[in-house]
């Protein structure tokens, strides 16, 4: 899986509260073992020249041995986390992820970074839903990111009225790629999760 030009940066979204699911999304373990969040390192790893995560409990994460950063600009939610991956990023472009994505496909992920670089925000548009959390940042993006979260918008999909912006629906993409954006805020969704990679061995 070789993308073009220099490798990105991965970025891991490690700030959620999981109210709803109870415990930690990104710690809980499939059956062998793995947590989620080693789950979503090991099939980025591969196509990042590095890996880092935003968070602001950084014990939760110390055995990842990842660079850790708090947010940035503290009350930005998600918005914030992105900026602050980016900030610290030395690649080009980013690959931001949340930590709740266990099912997350290296081949899709090769495939998006597969397309020309000719853009500042590239989201996929999954499900009639864009997925800010799923999407790949070019540094370029950081001064319209600081501006909007100054002016107090913190919705993420907005910054594509201000940048250069490509979408990517599911229609150009393989069936079997999509549960790459599945993500998890109850115990029933996780169970749901285990359900589907049971059902894909």
């Amino acid at each position: 899986m070789i993308t073009p030009g220099p490798q990105p940066t991965g970025v891991l979204l490690a700030g959620g509260k999981s109210s709803r699911m109870g415990t930690n999304k990104a710690l809980l373990r499939f059956p062998n073992g793995q947590t989620v969040i080693e789950r979503i390192v090991s099939r980025i790893r591969p196509l990042c020249s590095e890996v880092l995560l935003v968070t602001n409990t950084p014990a939760d994460y110390e055995f990842l041995g990842l660079p850790m950063f708090p947010d940035e600009i503290p009350g930005a939610s998600s918005l914030g986390g992105i900026y602050t991956g980016v900030l610290h990023a030395s690649s080009p472009r980013v690959v931001v992820l949340s930590c709740d994505l266990p099912l997350v496909s290296s081949d899709l992920l090769a495939y998006l970074l597969a397309l020309p670089f000719d853009y500042d925000l590239l989201m996929p548009f999954i499900g009639g839903r864009q997925q800010p959390l799923h999407a790949i940042y070019a540094r370029t993006a950081l001064d319209a990111m600081r501006a909007q979260i100054g002016a107090g918008d913190l919705k993420i999909v907005r910054l594509l009225e201000t940048l250069r912006g490509r979408v990517v629906t599911e229609a150009e993409l393989p069936p079997e790629w999509l549960a790459s954006f599945q993500n998890m805020n109850t115990p029933e969704d996780w169970e749901a999760v285990l359900a589907l990679e049971d059902a894909q061995r």
